[in-house]
């Protein structure tokens, strides 16, 4: 996000979250609970799906961004119904050598416009 935004890379919470309010990004995750065994997507069980109710009532959403294939069929299974455009994207974990970081400029400047890359 900072990168596509021209900003330095926040190093702590405070200013992650600092960055995101001054682009009026929301993050919000799919799930709020599970079993997983490390940080490994595929090992997901017995999770609960986040109320995206709660922000679709207080915000205007353009689009919603999946990190990864886990979140895209969890939302698929419990948001099909949503009518907000929607980006499957590929995970940014370290673990996916496939990242593609252009996919995900070309997502966000489909809302915020040009890319800003470069500090």
């Amino acid at each position: 996000m900072s990168g596509f935004f021209g900003e330095e890379l926040p190093l702590s919470t405070d200013e992650k979250i600092s960055l995101l309010k001054r682009q009026n990004v929301a993050l919000w995750d799919i799930v709020t609970q599970c079993e997983i065994v490390g940080s490994s997507d595929v090992t997901i069980k017995n999770y609960k799906v986040a109320d995206l109710g709660i922000v679709t009532s207080v915000a205007n959403l353009e689009l919603i961004i999946l990190n990864g294939g886990k979140a895209a069929e969890i939302f698929k299974k419990n948001y099909s119904w949503l009518n907000i455009r929607t980006e499957f994207l590929p995970s940014t974990s370290p673990a996916n050598t496939r990242c593609d970081e252009g996919l995900w400029y070309k997502a966000l400047a489909s809302v915020f416009g040009e890319v800003h890359t470069g500090v």
